[in-house]
Order: structure tokens, then sequence, then C-alpha cells
């Protein structure tokens, strides 16, 4: 009886260690994807942002960047969880323009 016992401990060590690493994939997977998209909306504000400051627009004039990226995922997470190797990280920003019209 006690062989059989430890055979399902052993079953169970091993199911709930594949548990607890696909949990960290997904989680390491979810927080590239994060600092990713983070770093490029930062990266847009900035360039909007400049943009922005150099136009002079009437009303509703706004000022506009955008662009897309991919981030690789390790293998566990790319098969298990996501699906696919690369996942696509898209942003785009829109600031309405901090120029005073001189028509007035």
């Amino acid at each position: 009886m006690a062989t059989s016992r430890r055979g399902q401990a052993f079953i169970e060590l091993a199911l709930g260690m594949f548990a607890l690493a696909l949990t960290f994939a997904a989680l390491f997977g979810f927080a590239a994807y994060i600092i990713a998209a983070l770093n490029m909306g930062r990266d847009l504000r900035a360039e909007a942002g400049a943009e922005a400051k150099a136009t002079v627009g009437g009303d509703g004039a706004f000022a506009g960047a955008a662009d897309a990226e991919t981030v690789e995922l390790e293998p566990m997470a790319a098969e298990y969880v996501f699906g696919s190797e690369e996942v696509a990280v898209k942003e785009a920003v829109y600031l309405p323009v901090m120029g005073i019209d001189n028509a007035l």
C-alpha cells in the first residue's frame, strides 16, 4: 500500500509542478507584453506631444502617432498559453494640438 501512495504523491507533484510552470510562463509572457506596450506608449506620447506642440491647428485638430511591434515568447508560454511564438503589440496615441491659431 505504501508504494502506491508514494507513486500517487509523485504524480500529484509532477502535475502540480507543471501547473506552476505553466502559470509562471503565462505571467512572464504577459509581463513581456505589458512592458513592450508601456514602452511603446511612452515613446508614442512623446512623439505625438512634440508634434502637437509644433502644430498650429483649428478646432478639432489632433496630432497622432501609431506603431506596432511583436514580442517573442518563451516556448512553453507560446505553445500552451498564447498559441503562437509572437504576440503583436499595437498602440496609437492622439493628442490635441497645443498651438494657438493666429487667425483670430
